[in-house]
């Protein structure tokens, strides 16, 4: 009976032939393969501009030549995952129709609010303004226009108008009487 030591020996043996045998295949391949290509280069070197009919053109020089660079370029250009695998092809420039000058209108000329707020009216739920200016005495609610400019709030000493984007408010004329005591509101009492 063989030891244990002697089977492992054995058995490396049989391992150690295996590859060296493997190794004599592989390079006797690349060695008729080398030898096919010179031999096929050569035939193609020999040959003329007239080739003889006997001879077969099988290949040019240029075509034997590896071009790895040319493959890792190809794998680039035809990502792994995409349906197609086809190369990017960019679209072409659409093609506008004839453009016509765009025509910009002025800005706006922001009406100014110069008039002066004399009254303000709030009962219940109707809510009135008065304004004294270049068009006289003009009566106005909430959410009516004038010269452009929306009446959105009516406080109870102001009147808040918007055009756009732009807010003006105007506060309330403050008369004086004889004695230069302000007006009084109508829900508070006279002061004694």
């Amino acid at each position: 009976m063989r030891t244990r030591a002697q089977r492992r020996n054995t058995i490396s043996a049989w391992f150690t032939t295996l590859i060296l045998l493997t190794g004599a295949v592989v390079t006797g391949i690349g060695f008729l393969a080398f030898s096919e290509r010179q031999s096929t280069l050569a035939q193609v070197k020999s040959q003329q501009a007239s080739p003889d009919a006997d001879l077969p053109v099988l290949v040019d020089e240029d075509s034997l030549k590896i071009t790895v660079p040319h493959r890792i370029e190809d794998s680039v250009e035809r990502p792994l995952w995409a349906s197609t695998r086809r190369p990017y092809v960019a679209p072409p420039p659409k093609l506008s129709a004839p453009t016509t000058p765009v025509v910009t209108e002025a800005p706006k000329a922001i009406t100014p609010l110069d008039d002066t707020l004399t009254s303000i009216i709030i009962a219940g739920g109707m809510k009135i303004i008065f304004l004294q200016g270049g068009q006289g005495t003009v009566r106005l609610e909430e959410g009516m226009h004038y010269n452009g400019w929306e009446l959105r709030k009516i406080n109870e000493d102001s009147a808040e108008f918007h055009l756009d984007e732009e807010k003006k408010v105007l506060q309330l004329r403050a008369f004086a009487t004889v004695d230069s005591t302000p007006v009084r509101s109508l829900g508070e009492p006279k002061k004694q």
